[in-house]
């Protein structure tokens, strides 16, 4: 039984040693995996930001648009009326 041992027990000590680096392996990723995701978030906020703006400046120049149309369409009708 002790030839067996002496032959088994460095497979699995190298099995055993390949298991724990995979596990401090995996413990590393998965600590930058979560840093990742922090750094998602941060910027999914700004892009969140951003996109809002850009809907708030559509907005804006539409009004400014349709506002410009007015007032030329306002002051047709006064030229309109000096003629």
């Amino acid at each position: 039984m002790s030839e067996v041992t002496d032959v088994i027990m460095p497979v699995l000590r190298n099995i055993q040693m390949e298991v724990a680096g995979l596990k401090r392996e995996i413990s590393g990723l998965t600590d930058k995996v979560g840093a990742h995701g922090q750094t998602l978030e941060s910027i999914q906020h700004y892009i969140t930001s951003a996109i809002g703006l850009h809907s708030e400046n559509k907005v804006d120049i539409e009004t400014l648009s349709e506002w410009k149309k007015d007032v030329e369409r306002r002051l047709a009708l006064l030229e309109q009326q000096k003629n």
